[in-house]
């Protein structure tokens, strides 16, 4: 093989990822299996192959990196089809929890709802209107979410939203995501403020926003709709540091 050859193969592969990455981040990993037989763990997986046959010693956590432009932990955060099914399995199991303050988590939440949630959430990353995270511990379980949204791009602020699946609650998860989430809006959204929005009547809803740093601002009257009724809310808002 000529180096000429070895060069333009390697233009393409770069120019595939960089289609993957930037213009087609809608295309999942199950949609690759499903029509190609390959998906980006499989390119990580040869990129590492053909290192480690040339004597490059390299990781699988380094050669994914490569592969998707990020981190794969980071990459899998922002929701991916593949974790419909747990998705879906942890809204039922907090239909009573989180279900009484947040109509969409029911009982018969189906892997459905979770795909259609999941494909919205990436349509939206690339409009820039809504930055939903996935939380997982070490062993790969889906805890929950938590996410910007309801972008006002005159005023520059956005709505932060939380929750965590009814056996993970109270081991201080949404207050770490919570904090995450709210360094990624300063720093590379760049936004000027972060408002909470609760039901007065959710507490711990509140106590995830007290101990995330946020401070109370006001009650909102007939802020929030909740199953048709309108509902008060607490109002909570951070701004970046020195602000």
């Amino acid at each position: 093989m000529s180096d000429q050859t070895t060069e333009l193969e390697a233009a393409a592969f770069r120019r595939l990822l960089h289609h993957l990455n930037t213009r087609r981040t809608d295309v999942q990993n199950i949609d690759l299996m499903i029509l190609a037989g390959f998906c980006r763990n499989c390119l990580a997986d040869w990129y590492r192959e053909a290192a480690e046959a040339r004597g490059v010693a390299m990781t699988k956590d380094e050669a994914r990196e490569h592969v998707y432009g990020e981190p794969f932990s980071q990459w899998r955060s922002k929701h991916q089809k593949e974790d419909a099914r747990a998705l879906a399995a942890a809204v039922r199991e907090s239909a009573e929890s989180v279900g009484a303050w947040l109509p969409w988590c029911h009982a018969d939440y189906g892997d459905a709802e979770a795909d259609a949630w999941i494909t919205h959430c990436a349509e939206s990353w690339r409009s820039g209107e809504h930055f939903a995270f996935a939380a997982f511990n070490a062993a790969e379980q889906f805890l929950g979410s938590a996410g910007l949204n309801q972008r006002n791009r005159p005023h520059n602020f956005m709505n932060l939203g939380y929750w965590i699946r009814a056996s993970q609650q109270g081991n201080g998860i949404a207050v770490r995501a919570a904090r995450l989430v709210v360094a990624f809006g300063f720093e590379h959204v760049g936004l000027t403020r972060i408002e909470i929005l609760t039901a007065l009547g959710n507490r711990a809803s509140r106590c995830v926003a007290e101990k995330t740093g946020a401070t109370f601002e006001a009650v909102a009257r007939n802020r929030l709709v909740d199953r048709g009724k309108p509902i008060g809310a607490a109002v909570y808002a951070l701004v970046p540091a020195g602000a």
